[in-house]
């Protein structure tokens, strides 16, 4: 193959990235049966209402401060200025999260009694905080490690993260029935367990000093990368704040319950991500970058797409099998939000080349403008259909996003799709997805069967369509034997 080298490369390191999301997704899976005996779809929605308001706090507050080291990092001359990078960019961080989270604690009662009717949540707004403080340094520090292409010592420090915040979670709820509390207290306690281990590490190996006009830098750099990030926040949140007293909160949360394992799919687009965004940078350099960007796109996309298509058509046997049946209400959703996260993993891959081109602001414009869009969307949609509509809406944005992102791209970076392949991969999606749900089979052996066939399935029809291509099928062989 032209590319087995670098393809090769890039296979490891993303594949050792995914490991830790792979884990994460199968301890969730897991963690059904305990999760949804134990906390209640009324208490989800809390949890989940929590969670978009810290996601859009640390928009606000951090301005997605930690995406930067990347870019910096890379762009470093020597040792001595990459290490000013990591201390600057740890130093920074730690400044943000004490003050954003003490102005956040302050305002508690206040945010409380706005997002969830009640300041009888403040004390769980207070956690919640604390928990931002902590994330924004440790981002720091998987962005160092990223950028420093440490895939087993950033997988290695991520599973222990998940492992202290698994054990808390089933200790606080199983033995002290900490409700909605269990897991706010232990994603705090675990951000800490970590994250001052990792930033003293990174300290302690990059021994520089806080260069305040390199700190100004990095945030000019990442303040259109906070606007991206809360026009994104439009699309992955928004809806819940239009549905907050449209349907009842047991209905809110199934439908989070169902975004929440849609959104599953993302796990490999952000292995793949951690890798690509930090490494793109010098993957697409010389005559072959075109070419080998268009090539990732395709295996990425092949990715993705079997990825949504397996989780969609399993939802119902995952969901029947681990949940408890006050969660089964939420199995409809679940295909809609995997196919819209294919449609943002799709988006997300043209807008790295933004930052490539040292282009953060078109990467902003673009994220507006479709933010918007999907804001009208929900405006129009949720009113009249409820959470039918909110689906609709979130589909519209990111398919404008999509659309917005790949027009900018290639203008910034010419290039030309495989769309022969890609068409053959849109084929075969939708002759086995309709064979799956048009064949009348009842019962769960008989779903479960039909599922795990058409997945077996898509692999064989995407070779008799010969999607691959003689030579990738000599280099895998290679690989396997």
């Amino acid at each position: 193959m032209q590319f087995a080298g670098k393809f090769g490369q890039m296979v490891r390191s993303a594949g050792v990235y995914t490991i830790g999301l792979v884990a994460s997704r199968i301890v969730s899976v897991l963690l059904l049966p305990v999760y949804t005996r134990y906390i209640t779809p009324t208490d989800n929605a809390v949890i989940e209402m929590i969670d978009t308001t810290l996601n859009l706090f640390s928009i606000i507050a951090g301005a997605r401060f930690a995406s930067a080291i990347s870019y910096f990092y890379a762009r470093a001359d020597g040792d001595r200025d990459k290490r000013e990078v990591v201390s600057t960019m740890m130093l920074g961080g730690a400044l943000i999260g004490a003050v954003g989270a003490g102005a956040g604690m302050l305002g508690a009662p206040w945010i409380s009694q706005w997002v969830l009717g009640s300041d009888v949540y403040a004390p769980a707004f207070r956690i919640t905080f604390g928990t931002f403080a902590a994330l924004i340094v440790l981002e720091v520090c998987w962005g160092w490690l990223r950028s420093e292409d440490k895939p087993a010592l950033y997988v290695s420090a991520t599973l222990v993260h998940l492992l202290v915040g698994v054990s808390l979670n089933v200790l606080l709820l199983v033995v002290y029935r900490a409700g909605y509390y269990a897991v706010l207290w232990s994603g705090l306690i675990s951000a800490l367990a970590i994250g001052a281990p990792v930033a003293v590490y990174a300290v302690a190996t990059s021994p520089s000093r806080f260069n305040g006009k390199l700190f100004a830098s990095i945030c000019r750099f990442a303040a259109p990368v906070g606007i991206s990030g809360l026009a994104a926040y439009v699309f992955h949140f928004g809806e819940r704040f239009f549905l907050r007293g449209r349907v009842d909160q047991t209905e809110l949360g199934l439908y989070l319950f169902g975004y929440k394992l849609g959104m599953m799919v993302s796990f490999l687009q952000t292995g793949f991500t951690l890798y690509w965004n930090a490494q793109v940078f010098n993957q697409v350099k010389g005559e072959e970058g075109k070419a080998f960007l268009v090539r990732v796109f395709t295996y990425f996309t092949a990715a993705m797409t079997y990825v949504c298509f397996a989780l969609a058509v399993g939802a119902d046997s995952i969901v029947r099998i681990l949940a408890d049946t006050s969660y089964w209400g939420a199995i409809a959703y679940v295909p809609w939000i995997a196919g819209a996260y294919w449609l943002r993993a799709a988006a997300d891959f043209f807008r790295s080349v933004f930052f490539l081109c040292d282009e953060t602001r078109i990467d902003a414009v673009v994220n507006v403008q479709a933010a918007v869009v999907c804001m009208l969307a929900y405006v129009t949609l949720i009113p009249p259909y409820g959470i039918a509509g909110a689906i609709a809406a979130t589909l519209i944005g990111f398919a404008t996003l999509l659309a917005a992102s790949y027009r900018r791209a290639v203008m910034l970076f010419p290039i030309t799709l495989e769309w022969r392949r890609l068409g053959k991969l849109i084929l075969t999606t939708a002759l086995l997805g309709a064979a799956h749900w048009a064949l009348p089979f009842e019962g769960l052996a008989a779903r479960t069967i039909s599922a795990v066939t058409v997945c077996f399935a898509f692999p064989a029809l995407l070779w008799a369509l010969r999607f691959f291509e003689p030579a990738e099928l000599a280099w895998a062989r290679q690989k396997l034997v």
